[in-house]
Order: C-alpha cells, then sequence, then structure tokens
C-alpha cells in the first residue's frame, strides 16, 4: 500500500464514510484460548441479517447518507489511478 493511500485508509484498508465494521462478540474464556475470532458459519447468517436490514435503512435517509459520504470521504480515485497502470516490476500492462 502506498503512503498517500494508507494516509486516506488505514491499516484496515476501510475507506472514512463508505465501510462499516461487524464486530464478532465472543467470550474471554474463547479469546483466551483462540486470540483471534473465527468467523463460524452461524455467523454469516447473522451477518447477512445485519446488513439485509441496514439497507431499507439507509435507502428511507439516501440523501442523508450521501452527504455523510461527502463529508467524511476522502478518497479521490484520480489520486491513485497509477497503483494500477503499471505491472508489478514496472511494465506496462
Amino acid at each position: 500500500m502506498t503512503d498517500p493511500l494508507q494516509d486516506v485508509v488505514g491499516s484496515a484498508g476501510m475507506t472514512p464514510g463508505l465501510s462499516a465494521v461487524i464486530s464478532l462478540i465472543v467470550t474471554t474464556d474463547y479469546i483466551r484460548r483462540w486470540k483471534i475470532p473465527e468467523l463460524e458459519a452461524e455467523d454469516t447468517g447473522k451477518i447477512v441479517r445485519i446488513i439485509a436490514g441496514a439497507v431499507p435503512r439507509l435507502a428511507e435517509r439516501l440523501e442523508e447518507a450521501r452527504a455523510e459520504i461527502r463529508a467524511k470521504s476522502r478518497y479521490r480515485e484520480s489520486d491513485f489511478a497509477g497503483l494500477l497502470s503499471a505491472a508489478p516490476g514496472g511494465a506496462e500492462r
């Protein structure tokens, strides 16, 4: 990741105003044993329900959501167009 891109998206690679985090909640015993939560099959159904529930709510407040994106997003595609213009090793695509 380039430094300018890192400045925009941070270590998580999330664009402000365009990203969301769905946290996995685990017990203290679980985290002591595994350190990093693992996404399990039953979790995916829960995540789908969360997203499916959020979409209509965003649609009801579309202009407010668009305003928030404009206010928070610092990503401009033109700033990073060069990242995809050359193949690895510097050869043109």
